[in-house]
């Protein structure tokens, strides 16, 4: 398979403590077969594609940083043909996610800040589940508060906590709720090489018949090591 993307951003800078930015992306994507929304015994693995867009402003005063954004990702899936040549009907995935996020940092020292994040969101099928079964919008949020810091030439990262939760306009899909967090630690043992671990728990979209949405809880790491000026081994 083949996946591509283009896309432009850019910033402005009102004045020295203020500036407001945008972009737009498109992507063409294919689904893993690790996915666990991936329909099974597909003669190829599924692709979407993917428009987003985003426009952000931030402010800082003193020790106060004020920032806001707002993001739209609209999602088109293909559908995907079996062994035996059965559609398997993918329309149902189509659909559309806005979100707004305001957040407060509050800096203790020149490479420590505390923070509070707050986010919205709804999400927009173009069609039902199925004949029996409706479309699964919903409307959730997430609030989380942490604080990011830097440790000389180190270390740097950010961790927060907090609760997230998803609510469906239709009874049939049970509202989903529980423990969110978000992280990022990066570690610089030498100068050459870069140490990352990061984890996350949101609430993510299902691709199975019937299930609205799940938990999903995840963790990675990653070492980048400059081998030579232009070589880069991770």
């Amino acid at each position: 398979y083949e996946d591509w993307d283009v896309g432009a951003n850019g910033r402005l800078d009102i004045t020295r403590a203020s500036n407001i930015a945008g972009g737009v992306n498109f992507a063409s994507i294919t689904e893993p077969r690790t996915s666990s929304n991936a329909p099974a015994s597909t003669r190829e693995p599924v692709s979407y594609d993917l428009a987003s867009s985003f426009l952000a402003a931030s402010h800082v005063a003193g020790r106060v940083k004020l920032s806001a954004r707002g993001d739209r990702r609209e999602f088109d899936y293909e559908d995907a043909v079996t062994l035996g040549g059965t559609v398997v009907d993918q329309d149902n995935r189509d659909r559309t996610i806005s979100s707004l996020t305001g957040r407060v940092d509050v800096a203790l020292s020149p490479a420590t800040a505390l923070f509070v994040q707050a986010t919205t969101n709804k999400r927009e099928y173009d069609t039902a589940d199925s004949a029996l079964l409706p479309a699964r919008d919903s409307e959730g949020y997430e609030v989380l508060a942490g604080a990011n810091f830097e440790v000389g030439a180190v270390a740097r990262g950010e961790i927060a906590v907090g609760y997230i939760a998803q609510d469906f306009d239709a009874a049939v899909y049970d509202e989903i709720d529980g423990f969110g967090a978000r992280a990022q630690l990066e570690w610089f043992p030498t100068q050459l090489t870069t140490v990352t671990a990061f984890g996350s728990r949101t609430i993510e979209d299902s691709g199975i018949v019937g299930s609205g949405g799940y938990l999903s809880s995840s963790v990675g790491a990653r070492v980048d090591h400059e081998l030579m000026r232009n070589v880069l081994l991770n």
